[in-house]
């Protein structure tokens, strides 16, 4: 990871694991992380979908928000 990379980690706490059920549907939770390379930690309650997805398909896709904020609505 770049250096760049690193510090963009670092300034965030947050995460979007996706994670997909038994049946194939999507399944997307927030949370916290902590990490500034490669690995990052994050965790979900044992019994949560999140937790049995992810040792059922160890295939995830993670999100992190960047540091633009939002678009203002429009009026």
């Amino acid at each position: 990871f770049s250096s760049e990379a690193r510090a963009f980690l670092r300034r965030h706490e947050r995460l979007t694991l996706a994670t997909v059920t038994p049946s194939g549907a999507p399944h997307a939770a927030t949370l916290l992380y902590a990490g500034d390379g490669p690995r990052l930690v994050c965790g979900a309650g044992a019994g949560s979908s999140t937790a049995r997805n992810a040792v059922a398909n160890p295939v995830v896709a993670v999100a992190i928000d960047g540091d633009q904020p939002p678009e203002a609505e429009p009026g």
